[in-house]
C-alpha cells in the first residue's frame, strides 16, 4: 500500500512542480489529508509511521534541489526519525562517514531514533544525551555513541526531578516541563543531574563544528539551547521539536537567528523546527 501511495503521490508532485503555489498548498494540506488513515491503522493496531513518512518524503522531494532526490529515496526505507530527520540531514549534509551528530533526548536509541541511521548505516560519530535510567542498557546494546546520561540543561550540576513514563519511554521528561508538553503521562520520578551542552560536547571533545543536532526533550527544548554557546560552537543543522506550542518556534529562532541560521522546510517538519545555518547550501 505504501509503495503505491508513494508512486501515486511522486507523480502528482511532479505534475504540479509548475506551479509553485499550488504545490506548496497541496504539501501543507497532506498532513490533514492524511489523517483518516492514520487513524484507521491506530484503530486496526497496526504502525502508521511508515504511512507518514512516504508522505513526508514526498514533501521534500518536492520542495527540495532535484539533486537530494537520490539519497533521500535510497534511505528512505531504512529511515528511524518519524519526520525522515535523519534521512533529511544526510542529503542535506553530505558528510559521508566524517559526519558528527548530537541527539539529546535519545529514547531508546532505536525506534524512533533521529541519529541511529546515521551511525549505523553511513559512519557517522556522535554524542547521545538521555538521562532515562530505563532507557541506558538498550541504548548501550545498540550504539556505539558516548553517551552522557545526565540531563541537559541551560546549566550543569543541578539535581531535577525526571519523569520517567511507563511503557513510552521516548515522552520521558523532567517533570518541571511535563505539563508544558501535550502528552499525558504517568509513570515513575527520581531526581537527574543536569548538564549544558557545552560541557557534554567539552567532554567528549567533539569538534567545533557538528554536523546534525536533533533535540527532543518533551518541553524543555528552549533550555538546553541555552546551555550552548553558539560563538563556539557551529551547528550545521537543528530538528527541534516544538510539538505546536504557542510562540514556541518562534522563541527558538530569536535565539538561533542572530548566529546566521534560518528555518528550512516549514511545510513538511510537522511537530519540529528545521534550522539550517547559512554555511549550508540550500
Amino acid at each position: 500500500m505504501l509503495k503505491k501511495l508513494f508512486n501515486r503521490a511522486r507523480s502528482t508532485t511532479l505534475a504540479l512542480s509548475r506551479q509553485p503555489s499550488v504545490l506548496t498548498r497541496a504539501i501543507e494540506l497532506d498532513p490533514y489529508n492524511i489523517r483518516p488513515m492514520i487513524r484507521k491503522l491506530n484503530a486496526e493496531g497496526r504502525d502508521p509511521t511508515r504511512l507518514l513518512q512516504a508522505t513526508l518524503l514526498t514533501g521534500l522531494i518536492a520542495q527540495m534541489p532535484p539533486r537530494y532526490e537520490k539519497t533521500l529515496t535510497s534511505l528512505y526505507s531504512r529511515a528511524k526519525g518519524q519526520l525522515l530527520q535523519d534521512v533529511l540531514a544526510a542529503a542535506l549534509i553530505g558528510d559521508g562517514s566524517e559526519g558528527y551528530f548530537v541527539e539529546v533526548g535519545v529514547g531508546d536509541g532505536v525506534s524512533l531514533s533521529n541519529t541511529y541511521l546515521l551511525e549505523t548505516e553511513l559512519g557517522w560519530n556522535g554524542l547521545l544525551i538521555e538521562p532515562n535510567r530505563h532507557s541506558h542498557a538498550n541504548i548501550a546494546a545498540n550504539r556505539s555513541a558516548a553517551l552522557s546520561k545526565k540531563a541537559a540543561y541551560g546549566q550543569s550540576g543541578m539535581q531535577l526531578e525526571f519523569l520517567s513514563v511507563s511503557g513510552f519511554h521516548e515522552l520521558s521528561s523532567l517533570q518541571a516541563h511535563a505539563k508544558t508538553d501535550l502528552h499525558e503521562r504517568d509513570g515513575s520520578v527520581y531526581h537527574v543531574e543536569t548538564v549544558s551542552l557545552d560541557e557534554a560536547l567539552t567532554e567528549v571533545d567533539a569538534p567545533k563544528t557538528i554536523s546534525f543536532m536533533s533535540i527532543d526533550t518533551e518541553g524543555s527544548e528552549l533550555e538546553v539551547l541555552a546551555g550552548l554557546d553558539l560563538d563556539i560552537w557551529t551547528v550545521r543543522l537543528f530538528a527541534i521539536e516544538h510539538n505546536f506550542r504557542a510562540g514556541y518556534a518562534e522563541r527558538i529562532m530569536a535565539k538561533l537567528r542572530p548566529y546566521g541560521y534560518r528555518q528550512i522546510l516549514p511545510g513538511v517538519s510537522q511537530f519540529d523546527i528545521w534550522i539550517a545555518h547559512e554555511s549550508v547550501s540550500f
